[in-house]
């Protein structure tokens, strides 16, 4: 039903004994997020899982969001290591920052967050 209406690409996987394989659709969080720097007005920043691509996140701003997108930079941000009060160490989670380049103006509903 879902790739009927929106026609994205399902994630095949196959497993040992199965005839058919079981189509998993991603549903992962993306976010906007206050770029750090004046950018064009016709930018916008988001922050996703480091395991997407930029033709899945491309997919993803134009099937489900509707927004005309023009270009996708990306960049993988490491997450940084933080020492605790015991003495034990851990790491935060990695990101992926992406900035979209639209073809006409940000939305309304986006543009407090440029």
């Amino acid at each position: 039903m879902l790739k009927k209406v929106l026609n994205l690409r399902p994630i095949v996987e196959r497993k040992l004994g199965q005839k058919t394989p079981t189509y998993k659709f991603f549903n992962k969080n993306v976010f906007l997020v206050r770029s750090g720097k004046e950018r064009p007005e016709n930018t916008v920043c988001f922050t996703a899982p480091p395991e997407l691509t930029k033709p899945e996140l491309n997919q993803i701003f134009t099937k489900l969001y509707n927004l005309d997108v023009k270009k996708v930079n990306t960049w993988n941000k490491q997450g940084k290591i933080i020492r605790g009060t015991n003495g034990s160490y851990h790491r935060k989670k990695d990101l992926k920052r992406v900035i979209l380049e639209l073809n006409t103006t940000v939305p309304t509903d986006l543009q407090s967050f440029n």
